[in-house]
């Protein structure tokens, strides 16, 4: 019987069931109570914060090492103080409550509006101590993703407290190091993973992390708030790196820019000219598909279009070119084309380019300010919604990994394209450990593959070998993007009315 269940418990730990790292979860649950949440903007409803602590409340309970105070109970305790369900900022106050609730840590924070973004912050009291000892937030331009993003905030936020609260070791010897970071969006779903969690705990590390634009962590470099920036753009690395002076960064993994589409645009555009399958794989021509954009050609106007005759302009869906590496890519692969296949170097080809890349991108429509947003919304709303997508083949290789890719979904490669390296840029001793560890651990290389990242050779075609998808053999048309100071010219001739 032991054996079996000796078995059972290494079976679930190697499908990522129950983590790796289980020996060092607590054996009695740590109990919390979560009090409502401060809502400080008047355009927000004043239930709000309620709503942002119910879901707090169901996170933690979710998980087995906490026991979470009950609503009415709380209530009970916080009215006999004539205290209020919300607004417990004071530590001393938050930590004389959980004392008469007999839990060990509660969990307050706020809601606030700033412009058009939500921030949401939380924060783990210490009752013994009354000290904040341990702070995640998170940020997000729709109220629809509250919810979304509240989970991710209170998983981090449980991760962090139970390793410093508990002092936890890793192999039983090494301190754990704790590592805060920000992290371009589309691979925020790698370090959120269990697997992934497990290896970092096991190698000694707890991360607390928050997505953002990878052109937005230029500046965010230089608050001195975080011990690492991990953007999509090796160019964006090697900017932070020249500001920082910093002698070492670590390239962890990559992937080319593609088009997804669907198979009816694609068989529109082969008709056209524009498209062309080869051993089952589309590559699409980007000189001939942004010459129909900037003439205004409709999807009407194509030849032998039955399947998506729609009277929309041909159009690329992008992310905001100042704020995002892949709508920056677009700039960069269009600024290539229209410079005679050259990669744009200097003043007088910024002024040869300028006209032409006004144009295309007046034609955009407003921009997503990271790529998950808009691929979320290519996999949700269809064809008619967005038949061209400019994103990365790892998040399609994610999705089809998961299975949620249909069978009309396809990726178009593009001619040329860009590979965009992944760059851990380390700005404390903690981030050069963890890219260090990032850079060669097999185990984290390998769970990056199913999420459509390459890596070491042949890596991403053998965890895709038995998935409904063709990798094509090799990519010719590689470009180098051009450096910061020339994208940004770009940038602003763009955004300049």
């Amino acid at each position: 019987m032991g054996r079996f269940f000796l078995l059972v418990i290494l079976s679930l730990q190697l499908f990522g069931i129950i983590p790796v790292f289980a020996e060092n979860v607590p054996q009695r649950a740590a109990k919390v109570a979560v009090v409502d949440f401060t809502v400080y903007s008047k355009g927000l409803d004043a239930d709000l914060g309620a709503m942002v602590s119910d879901w707090f409340m169901a996170s933690f309970a979710k998980d087995a090492r906490f026991e979470v105070v009950e609503r009415g109970l709380l209530k009970r305790i916080l009215d006999e103080q004539e205290l209020s369900m919300s607004g417990l900022v004071d530590e001393q106050t938050a930590a004389k409550v959980g004392k008469m609730l007999g839990v060990n840590v509660v969990i307050t924070g706020a809601v606030s509006k700033i412009g058009n973004d939500l921030e949401l912050v939380a924060r783990a009291i210490d009752v013994e101590t009354a000290a904040v000892v341990a702070a995640e937030s998170g940020k997000t331009d729709d109220i629809n993703k509250l919810r979304e993003m509240s989970a991710s905030v209170s998983a981090r936020l449980a991760r962090l407290f139970l390793a410093k609260q508990q002092n936890l070791t890793a192999h039983g010897s090494r301190p754990l190091m704790y590592v805060r970071g920000l992290i371009a969006s589309e691979k925020m779903d790698i370090f959120n993973d269990s697997r992934v969690l497990g290896l970092l705990q096991q190698h000694g590390f707890v991360l607390s992390i928050a997505p953002a634009g990878s052109l937005e962590m230029i500046d965010k470099a230089k608050t001195g708030e975080y011990d690492f920036v991990f953007p999509s753009g090796a160019y964006i690395a090697a900017e932070i790196s020249r500001d920082r002076h910093l002698e070492q960064t670590y390239s962890v993994f990559y992937t080319p820019i593609v088009l997804t589409s669907w198979k009816s645009v694609a068989a529109v555009l082969e008709a056209n000219g524009v498209v062309e399958e080869r051993d089952g794989v589309y590559f699409l021509k980007m000189q001939k598909l942004l010459e129909l954009i900037v003439k205004g050609t409709r999807w009407s106007d194509l030849r032998k279009n039955k399947a998506y005759a729609s009277e929309k302009a041909v159009s690329i869906t992008c992310t905001d070119i100042a704020t995002s590496n892949s709508g920056a890519m677009y700039l960069a692969i269009a600024s290539y084309i229209q410079n005679g296949n050259r990669t744009v170097a200097s003043e007088d080809e910024i002024r040869t380019v300028a006209p032409f890349i006004k144009q295309l991108f007046s034609l955009q429509a407003d921009q997503y300010r990271s790529s998950q947003e808009p691929f979320d919304d290519y996999m949700a709303m269809g064809m008619g919604a967005i038949p061209l997508l400019f994103t990365y083949e790892s998040e399609f290789l994610e999705e089809l990994y998961k299975g949620t890719v249909t069978d009309e979904m396809v990726m178009l490669y593009l001619e040329p394209t860009i590979y965009v390296k992944s760059v851990l840029v380390p700005l404390s001793e903690g981030g050069h450990t963890l890219g260090q560890f990032l850079q060669k651990d097999p185990a984290f290389l390998k769970i990056t593959a199913e999420y459509g990242y390459r890596s070491q050779p042949k890596l991403l075609k053998d965890v895709f070998k038995d998935k409904a998808v063709k990798l094509p053999n090799s990519l010719i048309e590689i470009i180098n993007p051009p450096s910061i100071n020339v994208l940004n010219a770009m940038i602003k001739a763009v955004k300049t009315q």
